[in-house]
């Protein structure tokens, strides 16, 4: 029987916990100050590492972005600057053969010609010898950059001869001397005169044998295009040697300059381009593939491997290359002219160049990661301690607690939760005195439960937060009773900022605070309404379905983001709208240009000729015309092609078929009135229209076999009885309508006699430009050669022959210009 002061019993526990544990199941255990550093510098170790790894691969993309930007920049302006400097000579032989034709100054005269050319020349002291060589074989020229003259004439004895000039400008000492010097001879003059334009020779080493020259040769005729005599200039390829030098390429980039053998005709690297001749041997150009530059011969073995042969390199590339071991970037640009220039132009940087700022700042992200990792350990050890010391008195209490000292108070002071937990603690003791065994079982049960209600709600808000669109809960009075995060974060706030706020308190869309209160309002259990809402300033579209629930005191709100589609739909529509617009414009102008094309009575309307014509635009609207007509017994013949095609190119070719037929009607029949008074009008009307388009134009007036052609545009073909085509080139007949306002000294004029059989052929650029599926081109050739096989045939004959053969060539493809083909033959 127990008395008052008997303690009461302490019933016997279900499951006594053991006061020690074996050693072998401490293992997997952790003390709770490592449990504490531990987690506490794990992220920070992770989060620093994978920030400076980030760091380095964008740092590695950004260097290839811009490595690949500025190699492209660099090749683009070598190309520009080569071009820039090859262009040189041959604008000045055009405007000297532009004088020589108009007479402007004596040919004849040698000494004319020395103070002509030197004069000249002192604007272009960094190019070599320019010359005039007429027809007789004889040659006259100056030289600024190495400071003589040379003559070869009747009164030097047909000998080349080299002069210093004098402080007179005339021939001074005598420096060297070729006899039986004939410039006829030359493989120059002889490329020149067989080609009948301006071109370049082929690359070769200088008289002194110390640099690469290309001489650009330009034959002259007079206004009756009769043979005078060929313009030379030689351009030393020195000066873009120099130009390459002065490049900054990264630090130790280098750019190269090839032709499609493989033979070097610039460096930036300050190396020779040509082999020394031995034993008075001359000097050998040098191939790239035996420079001493390792870093050309990795690039070209690259380009090898990738491409199969320099001639297979189209357009501009980028390619990249390892050279002992370190990345290369290489671009590869194509430079060409239509005078014969077929080079390579290459440009290779180290990624070295780049990268080295890039591991400096990698060496700084790992010792500040070293560092962070050190503050975050002593943060953590300090922390830990702090934490560890009530936990510790706590934890020493319970121990005493759990060998049955319950009469033991626990004691905790510094942290509030601490506090709580002993006195719990305490609460617990007194009660365990009654009721130990069922205390266990419950508190066994409610952390089961606890558990499984923890994992519930995290399962529910991942679920939740990870849907793509707004879920809220909202109570009757139209207050925010929860958000997930996709909502809160459209609004740059957290979710329980968010709680107890109401509906429209963001202010980003009057429409759903009005839709959400008249459905709060009334007695629908659902509803749903496309609603646009302002998210981070900027128009967002949502669906919104709504649902009440608990009695109709609570609603869920569901947003679907809709955005893309209705932003695709709006886009949509307007496009229509636009394409109604154009394609009823197009149409209208189509309709028009066909209205205006020759009717078939109109092309048997002049006397004398049988003429068959075919048009066909590449789109709707074409830039091609064409217009036969009939005035006074004289017949015109006018063919043209306006830049480009659409719209602008069809209103530029109706107004130059009214302004033609206008100035026919005028009675207007000089060639250089008419085609002046025609280019002024339609320059104006270009300036008007804000646009760059200009046309090509030729004129041909018949009258009883005699044809007269004037302007400029393709070749005419003039075809004899027997089939035999003679070219004609337009190039100096005039200048494209509409590009200046002035273009009278460039018109000219050519006759024609016409027999029996006899005829022309007209035709625009879509026809020789065509290309097959290997893109090449169907070319002049091959259309003066269809032409002559079937000339026998009559002009409708031909013209079909003509068009099918072309449209074979092609095979199907879509048009890329338009095409126009005129047939005339001499009945």
């Amino acid at each position: 029987m127990l008395t008052e002061s008997s303690p009461a019993p302490i019933p016997p526990s279900m499951n006594p916990i053991p006061l020690s544990r074996p050693w072998f199941q401490s293992l997997g255990k952790f003390r709770l100050r490592t449990v504490l550093v531990v987690p506490f510098i794990i992220p920070v170790l992770l989060s620093t590492g994978l920030v400076g790894w980030l760091s380095f691969r964008s740092g590695q993309r950004t260097v290839n972005e811009l490595a690949s930007q500025l190699r492209g920049e660099i090749a683009q302006r070598v190309q520009e600057e080569v071009q820039r400097y090859l262009d040189r000579p041959h604008l000045v032989h055009h405007l000297n053969a532009q004088v020589f034709r108009q007479n402007g100054i004596d040919r004849e005269d040698p000494d004319v010609l020395l103070e002509y050319f030197w004069e000249q020349s002192r604007e272009f002291l960094d190019l070599g010898t320019i010359a005039y060589a007429n027809e007789r074989g004889e040659l006259v020229g100056v030289n600024p950059l190495e400071h003589y003259l040379v003559l070869s004439t009747e009164q030097t004895g047909r000998s080349l001869r080299r002069y210093a000039r004098g402080d007179d400008g005339k021939p001074g000492e005598l420096l060297r001397e070729r006899p039986n010097y004939d410039s006829r001879t030359r493989g120059w003059y002889q490329q020149a005169v067989q080609e009948g334009r301006p071109i370049w020779t082929g690359i070769e080493p200088s008289a002194i044998g110390q640099r690469l020259d290309v001489s650009a040769v330009y034959p002259v005729y007079d206004r009756d295009r009769r043979f005078l005599g060929v313009l030379l200039w030689d351009v030393p390829l020195s000066g873009i040697n120099q130009f390459l030098e002065t490049l900054k390429i990264g630090k130790t980039g280098e750019a190269f300059i090839l032709e499609r053998n493989g033979l070097l005709v610039a460096t930036s690297t300050q190396k020779p381009t040509l082999i020394p001749g031995l034993n008075g041997e001359e000097p050998q150009r040098l191939p790239a593939t035996e420079s001493q530059n390792p870093r050309l011969n990795a690039a070209l073995n690259a380009l090898t491997d990738q491409f199969g042969s320099l001639e297979n390199i189209k357009q501009s590339q980028g390619v990249e290359f390892f050279l002992e071991g370190a990345k290369h970037f290489l671009q590869v640009m194509p430079f060409e002219d239509d005078r014969g220039i077929d080079w390579l132009i290459l440009v290779g940087i180290p990624e070295a160049d780049f990268m080295e700022e890039i591991h400096e700042n990698t060496q700084q992200t790992v010792v500040l990661c070293f560092l962070a990792l050190m503050v975050s350990i002593s943060c953590g050890v300090a922390i830990a301690q702090w934490i560890l010391r009530p936990i510790l008195r706590v934890t020493q209490s319970s121990e005493e607690i759990a060998k049955g000292q319950l009469d033991r108070p626990v004691y905790a002071r510094g942290i509030i939760e601490l506090e709580k937990l002993a006195d719990s603690f305490n609460q617990m003791v007194d009660q365990l005195k009654t009721s130990f065994r069922a205390l266990e079982q419950a508190n066994q049960d409610l952390i089961h439960h606890e558990q499984e209600l923890a994992a519930s709600k995290e399962q529910l808000e991942a679920v939740l937060n990870a849907v793509p669109g707004s879920i809220s809960w909202i109570n009757s009075r139209g207050t925010y009773l929860g958000v997930n995060r996709y909502l809160a974060d459209s609004l740059n706030l957290k979710p329980e900022e968010m709680v107890g706020q109401q509906i429209g308190f963001a202010q980003n869309s009057h429409e759903y605070a009005d839709f959400m209160q008249q459905f709060l309002n009334s007695s629908d259990l659902g509803a749903s309404q496309e609603i646009r809402i302002f998210v981070k300033g900027k128009p967002r579209y949502y669906l919104m379905v709504v649902q009440k629930y608990q009695q109709g005191t609570a609603t869920v709100s569901v947003g679907i983001d809709i955005s893309e589609w209705r932003y695709a739909q709006q886009e949509s529509d307007k496009l229509k709208g636009e394409n109604i617009r154009m394609s009823a414009e197009l149409e209208v102008t189509q309709q028009l240009q066909k209205m205006l094309l020759p009717q078939p009575e109109e092309l048997t309307a002049i006397e004398g000729l049988e003429i068959a014509a075919f048009m066909e635009s590449a789109e709707e609207v074409g830039g091609d015309y064409y217009d036969v007509l009939n005035y006074d017994g004289v017949g015109t013949i006018a063919i043209g092609d306006v830049t480009g095609h659409g719209l602008e190119s069809g209103i530029l070719m109706v107004m130059t078929q009214t302004a033609v037929r206008t100035l026919k009607e005028s009675r207007e029949t000089d060639p250089v009135r008419f085609l002046d008074t025609l280019n002024r009008t339609i320059y104006q009307n270009v300036q008007r229209m804000k646009t760059d388009k200009n046309l090509t134009l030729a004129v041909l007036n018949y009258n009883q076999g005699q044809v007269s052609i004037s302007g400029q545009h393709e070749e005419i073909l003039v075809v004899r009885g027997g089939g035999h085509i003679e070219r004609v080139d337009t190039i100096d007949l005039g200048l494209p309508i509409g590009l200046d306002e002035d273009i009278t000294e460039f018109i000219a004029q050519i006759c024609v006699k016409l027999k029996s059989g006899d005829g022309i052929v007209l035709y625009t650029d879509g026809i020789t430009e065509a290309k097959n599926r290997q893109k090449q081109r169907y070319g002049v050739n091959q259309l003066c050669d269809i032409i002559s096989q079937h000339w026998h045939q009559s002009v409708e004959e031909i013209q079909q022959v003509a068009i099918a053969d072309v449209q074979r060539y092609i095979d199907g493809q879509k048009m890329l210009d338009d095409m126009t083909l005129v047939v005339i033959k001499q009945k």
